[in-house]
């Protein structure tokens, strides 16, 4: 087909084939709906998608095998913000299906993935980590290296949300720990930083454990565990506060716990159940020497 040139006009059904084209004004793509997007495209075709709002190309090769023609977006590393994306984001919600791995993305680099905290599952989907596979979420921790025994091996704690009001499907899990020595009165246990916490030398016999920023929703559970080292048998957390108020704990055997004595570790284990906006908490006691 010949080029049609009339002025500064170009005909639309034109095809040019060109060495190369200088512009001393600005390039303009076409511009249209993701329905509208060409429905025989060629490889490299370029055109801006006015729905997800950027320049998009027709790929030969995409998809977990790379055998499968797609639009995909140009230039998709992510947000970023300053100069040189110095600053990496990301959105607070996940609301695709998204499997995390090498099997079903066709590549050695999806082994390992990660996102800054926190991160929610939405309702509906699922996200998928495969065994071989591992996904990080990324906050900041408060640990003050406080404790003797982990000074040298305990690393700062990255603590954050993952949230899953969806569905996550994930292989071993590595959880986080925090500390809390010589606990005394009402000591307070941070659930965004841990649901595992580490202490030793009770120092006035038994107390009150208050975990903070636990989420409120309706018809979720959590476990959280107390381990305490008792080098002169002292006491355990036998009254719990969640958010600063108070709830009854079942005790195991419907009997309050005693410490088990000196050089023992005691772990206590509190499974609280939300529903119909009150909790519901169980309680037990483990002994180890």
């Amino acid at each position: 087909m010949a080029t049609q040139i009339i002025g500064n006009q170009i005909a639309s059904s034109t095809v040019a084939l060109m060495t190369s084209l200088t512009l001393s004004g600005n390039f303009r793509l076409p511009a249209l709906t993701t329905a509208n997007r060409p429905s025989s495209p060629n490889a490299g075709q370029l055109v801006f998608d006015t729905d997800v709002d950027n320049v998009v190309v027709w790929r030969l090769k995409t998809g977990p095998n790379k055998n499968t023609p797609a639009w995909s977006v140009v230039g998709a590393g992510g947000p970023s913000i300053g100069t040189l994306s110095i600053v990496r984001t990301n959105g607070p919600t996940i609301g695709e299906n998204i499997t995390v791995g090498p099997t079903a993305n066709g590549g050695a680099e999806y082994t390992n993935g990660f996102s800054a905290g926190p991160i929610t599952i939405g309702n509906g989907y699922t996200f998928t980590i495969e065994s071989n596979a591992t996904y990080t979420v990324i906050g900041s921790g408060d640990y003050d290296g406080s404790d003797p025994y982990y000074n040298t091996a305990y690393r700062q704690a990255v603590y954050t949300q993952l949230l899953c009001p969806g569905r996550l499907d994930y292989g071993p899990a590595r959880k986080q720990i925090a500390m809390k020595n010589n606990p005394s009165g009402t000591v307070q246990y941070d659930f965004v930083t841990a649901n595992i916490y580490w202490g030793q030398n009770p120092t006035s016999g038994n107390w009150t454990a208050n975990i903070i920023n636990v989420p409120t929703d309706n018809m979720y559970a959590f476990d959280f565990l107390i381990y305490t080292y008792q080098p002169t048998g002292q006491g355990l957390p036998t009254s719990l506060q969640i958010n600063g108020s108070g709830v009854g704990i079942k005790w195991q055997g419907n009997s309050t716990p005693g410490s088990s004595g000196t050089n023992w570790t005691d772990l206590i284990i509190f499974r609280c159940l939300r529903s119909g906006g009150s909790w519901m908490v169980t309680g037990e006691r483990q002994q180890f020497y």
